[in-house]
């Protein structure tokens, strides 16, 4: 992360002065962080379901939440940075450092960065709150409701699965056993023709 590193005491002092800027920032923060993280597992999820059901309506309709989940990232991503240059501003009317450090712009390189730096912030300040023991890997409670919530669709998924599974290798047999079960259910009057017959 070249360039965008955030002053968390800028940060703090922007709270005594702007609490209402800095609390709808926050949020816009983590909004978005979230996204990211509810993303990456809801497409691992997906194709989960992909190799399990293999239709192309499933595969269909799973790139059109992959859009919707992207669009709403873009859109979340947009609104932090935005967020960022208002506390920039702020920053400046305080004569502190700026809050977020580098170029502050919509242009993909500056993007990811920015992106790092939101993500490292989010955790640290979970960190702070005493909501982890671990500030490079804990999520916030939002996105741990949500990795919770995709872990109970993949078990389904893989219920699912195995109910499939279990499915056809029964079936396969009672197609095995049929014919069988077939000879030993004839009438006695048809199996004493066959005994006839085969006598003749």
């Amino acid at each position: 992360m070249s360039g965008h590193k955030i002053d968390y005491e800028t940060f703090e002092s922007l709270k005594l002065n702007f609490s209402e800027q800095t609390e709808t920032a926050e949020k816009s923060f983590r909004e978005y962080y979230n996204s990211v993280m509810t993303m990456e597992y809801k497409i691992r999820l997906i194709k989960a379901e992909e190799e399990l059901y293999c239709d192309k309506f499933t595969k269909e309709d799973n790139s059109r939440i992959i859009r919707n989940l992207d669009t709403r990232r873009t859109i979340l991503h947009n609104t932090a940075i935005a967020k960022i240059k208002n506390l920039n501003k702020l920053s400046g009317l305080l004569d502190l450092d700026d809050f977020m450090s580098g170029s502050i712009s919509e242009e993909s390189d500056d993007r990811t960065e920015i992106a790092d730096a939101l993500f490292e912030f989010c955790k640290a300040r979970e960190f702070q709150k005493g909501n982890s023991k671990d500030l490079q890997t804990a999520p916030s409670p939002e996105a741990a409701k949500n990795l919770e919530n995709s872990s109970r669709d993949a078990a389904r998924a893989e219920k699912a699965k195995t109910a499939v599974a279990e499915k056809m290798t029964s079936d396969a047999m009672r197609t095995a056993v049929e014919p069988t079960l077939s000879s030993l259910t004839e009438s006695p009057a048809k199996q004493t023709d066959s005994s006839k017959n085969f006598g003749e």
